[in-house]
């Protein structure tokens, strides 16, 4: 039987991120972003030590002073920086946007705060929300806080909690976790 030729990635696989679905555990989704980092990493460092991507990335583990060298570039501090910058955990979290229903006061799901908080910072009086199960179309008018249901015209009291996550948004603290473990199995160096 004949079999396939072996599969291979090149350079622009080996950076770009797989989808993940929706609901993939915290630290698989910092290990995804670790096979790209690590990726990255090997690009930049090839560049700096003129050679090309492959050699780089038998280089990288070929000898102490090769892995000291590139682990200038690739260590959990840049990594976590990274992580950062690419928004899979604010660096300094969103406000939360909460409406009252009765005695309590419900915050929005991450999508529809990120949604709130964008009109908000680009000074917009108005934004279109679709909440809970069946998607019910409302209109958040920032300029009253109220959240008003467009069909019953309906109103809730809107109000924002500074500087607070979103609910189920990793925290600075998770993603610190998730790279201790990378850490801790030896396939993410500490900073040099």
């Amino acid at each position: 039987a004949r079999h396939p030729p072996p599969c291979t990635l090149h350079m622009g696989e080996d950076v770009s991120l797989r989808p993940l679905p929706p609901g993939t555990p915290l630290r698989d989704v910092v290990g995804e972003h670790l096979r790209v980092f690590v990726h990255e990493c090997t690009w930049t460092w090839a560049r700096e030590e003129h050679m090309d991507y492959e050699s780089a990335k038998i280089a990288r583990q070929a000898d102490e002073a090769c892995a000291a060298r590139f682990a200038r570039l690739y260590n959990a501090e840049t990594f976590e920086q990274a992580v950062v910058a690419r928004g899979v955990v604010p660096a300094v979290p969103l406000n939360q946007w909460e409406a009252q229903a009765g005695s309590c006061w419900m915050p929005y799901d991450a999508v529809n705060n990120k949604k709130v908080e964008d009109a908000h910072l680009r000074g917009e009086s108005r934004v279109e929300l679709h909440l809970g199960p069946k998607a019910w179309k409302y209109e958040v008018h920032l300029d009253r806080m109220l959240q008003v249901n467009s069909k019953t015209g309906a109103e809730r009291p809107l109000c924002c909690r500074k500087g607070m996550p979103p609910p189920g948004a990793p925290t600075l603290e998770d993603v610190r976790a998730a790279v201790r473990y990378f850490v801790d199995l030896d396939t993410l160096p500490e900073k040099p």
